[in-house]
């Protein structure tokens, strides 16, 4: 289960790495299409523009839902501000507006939300490998003890032989049935 929490909080901390990289790559060519002279140029290249600030807007929203069906609310709700954020600056994009500003938001929200994902994923982690550890400390309780059984069998085949100064057949037995426990317990380790 966490294994798969921990999987999915990478991939998602890769798509929010993408999606701050195109949002940033977006936010530049914003920025030469402002430098356009003609004004007609200029309102046609901020136009695509737009188009491409809500596909990022889309693929945020879902990554937000995606963020919050893994229980991440942080951030969910700061990957919910980047595509409020995004919307603005979109809208000011389609009314010939500059959208800098908003876009640097919007920046800073995604930053915040892989931030959030990050420490998210890490704290999975950490749990993980705390499970991991309670479950090799029982196993090697287990052995502990089996050792320990086995250890005292042994003492008590050497005490009767010892005490009867002699093999007898139910003693080899023993002897040979302890050794068999020994070498499937060595196995397990």
């Amino acid at each position: 289960e966490l294994d798969r929490l921990i999987k999915k909080m990478k991939e998602t901390e890769h798509e929010l790495a993408q999606l701050a990289q195109e949002q940033e790559k977006l936010r530049k060519k914003v920025q030469e299409a402002n430098k356009i002279g003609d004004p007609a140029e200029r309102e046609e290249a901020l136009k695509k523009l737009t188009l491409q600030q809500r596909k990022l807007q889309e693929r945020t929203d879902e990554l937000a839902k995606q963020l919050t069906r893994l229980r991440n609310d942080g951030a969910g709700r700061a990957l919910g501000r980047a595509g409020g954020g995004m919307e603005q600056a979109a809208d000011q994009l389609r009314q010939g507006g500059n959208a800098e500003q908003k876009q640097d938001d919007v920046l800073d929200r995604l930053d915040e939300a892989q931030r959030e994902v990050e420490k998210a994923r890490k704290r999975a982690e950490d749990e993980l490998t705390r499970e991991q550890l309670t479950r090799f400390a029982d196993v090697l309780k287990r052995l502990r003890d089996r050792q320990a059984a086995l250890n005292k069998e042994g003492e008590r085949v050497q005490q009767d032989v010892i005490k009867n100064n002699v093999w007898s057949r139910s003693m080899v037995t023993n002897l040979s049935v302890l050794a068999g426990n020994e070498k499937d317990l060595s196995g397990e380790t």
